[in-house]
């Protein structure tokens, strides 16, 4: 019993320790004041403004956290196969698009696009390696472009 609480506050330093450290590494690199976008819709965003710009999703997934430290239930609507969204206690978490399919950025990038287009009007974005590029925001929150090994962007993710 000792043991799996042990087990249990490892988990949680490891976590609460993880993201103060990915906090602050990420402070000097941080895009501006504005509040980036994925398909006009914001992290933390709740869902009702979300049914009201894209109406009701296609399909609807809920997963329950494999240990008690995680909080609530996530659950990810998709908008077909390339663009979903990924919410806990009903706000905004994430927002992912892995198509050209009109989902683009708050400054109008797009899956489709050449890496360097997103390095022009994102003047922080780092290369993290040869297909994954990192734009730091503030608390945390990221987007990361994914490309493929010509450097054109196949999947964008705005993540908190």
């Amino acid at each position: 019993m000792i043991r799996k609480f042990l087990v249990g506050v490892m988990v949680a330093l490891t976590c609460i320790i993880g993201s103060q450290y990915a906090s602050v590494n990420a402070a000097s690199h941080v895009y501006g004041n504005e509040e980036p976008a994925l398909g006009g819709i914001r992290l933390g965003a709740n869902m009702d403004y979300v049914r009201s710009v894209y109406g009701d999703p296609g399909s609807v997934e809920v997963h329950k956290p494999h240990h008690p430290l995680m909080g609530s239930q996530w659950i990810r609507w998709m908008y077909g196969d390339s663009f979903g969204i990924l919410f806990s206690d009903g706000y905004v978490k994430a927002v992912f698009t892995s198509a050209n399919n009109g989902i683009k950025t708050e400054k109008g990038i797009h899956v489709g696009q050449n890496i360097s287009e997103a390095k022009k009007v994102y003047p922080t974005l780092e290369k993290q390696d040869d297909t994954w590029y990192n734009l730091w925001l503030k608390r945390g929150d990221v987007i990361i472009f994914q490309t493929n090994k010509d450097g054109i962007i196949k999947e964008i993710n705005l993540n908190r």
